[in-house]
């Protein structure tokens, strides 16, 4: 049943067997499953002889397979839906591979020149993730088993694209505190519940690796214990006085540049990832890169570097609109950076690395990595007397969550200024309105009136980012009238009251 169901025969139990009429002779279904597989091997461009011999080895392995089915459904466990012939053929080509005794170099080279195909390089952590990936599905409404939907595996995907510190490594050669470093970068920022859901997969691709025998024991399990909702992230916006407060803390252009980026709603990583060329004109900016780091180390020595990986989603590779009096703030950070060598996801193989300056450079004009940026920003809350606590746990905001929150800002006041769902997926770039409206949008009642004088410039989705802008203006402007001392009397009645004083002297 199982092998004429991979062929597309509507077949079950005893009726396999059942005979066909073609061209006055009875032949069984199993012919029919070889001569599909001789001439598919024959169009792909094999001789004749070899095709039927790859044919026959195939049909011998399908056998095999059907007895395996056939032995799992007397036992009492059926197959499972992601039990197909590909996933059985490769755990039994891994099986007899490491079953398989290890030869002598004489012996070895010999093996090697009779099947190339036997030898099977250690796997890393991208290519177990990719075999489980292939592995889940899900049931629809009639019962019928799909693969992941394309959401789902581009989420997969962009899991599989964080852990590029130890992709590349053989997973027999991952060790847990190299695991724990990294996913600690990866709290670093990022919130406590996407932690979470990201430790949550880790530890099922762990668990897949260690029935698949490529590990021993599941370390993901080993990660930091997380709350998908923890109470810590409560509340997770910046207030109107905060942001003004760290506004005029910042003493450089670097700092007042990464502001105006966090503040038009950019992620951290494409924030300091935005380069020269992605300057398009005076109101636009270009969302192509996200800093992210790889390794190029050995087995034995990790070695991670700055690497300009591609965004989020696709959806967030987009132009953004930015003020002209904001764009001109990018243009002064912009000057203080110095070329860099800085390879790309998209550099061509060939020519290798590319020279890039950073809008968001460091004091020494390089690429302004994650722990140093984190750091200044730190020192810079703590110029400006800003502590994020939670409304009712009363803790500290942790480190994880600082960069995230200038885009929670930004969502929730784009719900104040009246944003639609369309609004929302075009200036958050998110696939999904209700992942903003939802998860990031948080209320804003006291401020609401504040914002509605803002709401009459607001004709196309670009202008939201110039009500915002607008809004923070105005608001420091008015703040600065008010700090000034009150003139209460005439220049002429000062002038007068000096004479008066000095006549009274003498």
């Amino acid at each position: 049943m199982w092998r004429c169901q991979y062929y597309g025969f509507a077949l079950s139990g005893e009726t396999m067997t059942r005979k066909v009429r073609e061209g006055g002779e009875w032949v069984s279904q199993e012919f029919w499953a070889w001569e599909l597989d001789r001439k598919r091997l024959y169009a792909q461009g094999d001789t004749k002889e070899e095709a039927e011999a790859k044919a026959e080895r195939l049909g011998k392995l399908h056998l095999e397979y059907e007895e395996w089915c056939w032995q799992c459904e007397r036992d009492g466990n059926p197959p499972k839906p992601g039990d197909t012939f590909e996933n059985w053929l490769g755990d039994k080509e891994a099986r007899e591979n490491r079953d398989k005794p290890k030869a002598t170099p004489a012996l070895a080279n010999m093996d090697a020149a009779e099947d190339e195909t036997d030898h099977v390089a250690p796997a890393n952590f991208t290519a177990v993730a990719q075999e489980f990936m292939a592995t889940k599905g899900r049931f629809n409404r009639t019962k019928k088993f799909e693969p992941l939907k394309p959401s789902t595996r581009r989420t997969n995907n962009n899991y599989v694209k964080h852990a590029a510190a130890i992709s590349n490594k053989p997973m027999d050669k991952l060790r847990l505190p190299e695991i724990m470093s990294w996913f600690h970068g990866y709290l670093s920022t990022h919130a406590e519940g996407t932690a979470a859901r990201y430790k949550f997969w880790l530890c099922e691709v762990g668990r897949y690796a260690v029935k698949a025998r490529y590990w021993n024991v599941n370390l993901f399990e080993s990660l930091p214990e997380l709350s998908i909702r923890p109470n810590i992230e409560i509340r997770r916006t910046w207030t109107l006085d905060e942001i003004d407060r760290m506004w005029d803390a910042a003493h450089s252009p670097q700092q007042k540049a990464i502001i105006v980026l966090c503040r038009l709603g950019l992620r951290f990583g494409e924030a300091t990832g935005l380069t020269e060329a992605d300057l398009l004109d005076d109101e636009t900016i270009r969302v192509q890169y996200a800093q992210t780091r790889v390794n190029v180390g050995t087995d034995d020595k990790q070695k991670l570097i700055p690497f300009l990986g591609d965004p989020k989603t696709s959806a967030s590779a987009a132009k953004v609109r930015v003020p002209k009096a904001w764009m001109k703030i990018l243009r002064e950070s912009l000057e203080k950076a110095e070329p860099q060598l800085i390879r790309a996801y998209n550099d061509d193989p060939d020519q290798g690395a590319r020279l890039h300056r950073f809008v968001v450079p460091n004091q020494l004009g390089e690429i302004w990595q994650e722990s140093t940026a984190t750091y200044a920003f730190e020192r810079l809350m703590s110029r400006a007397g800003v502590e994020f606590r939670t409304e009712e746990m009363g803790d500290v905001k942790t480190r994880e969550t600082v960069w995230h929150s200038w885009r929670y800002t930004y969502c929730s006041e784009l719900v104040v200024l009246g944003a639609g769902d369309v609004e929302l997926m075009f200036c958050m770039r998110h696939t999904d309105a209700n992942l903003s409206k939802k998860t990031y949008a948080q209320a804003r009642f006291e401020d609401r009136t504040k914002y509605e004088p803002y709401k009459a410039i607001i004709k196309t989705p670009y202008d939201y980012n110039n009500a915002i802008c607008k809004f923070d203006t105005d608001r420091r402007e008015a703040r600065a009238k008010r700090s000034r001392p009150r003139v209460t009397e005439t220049p002429d009645e000062r002038r007068k009251a000096m004479l008066e004083q000095v006549a009274a002297q003498l």
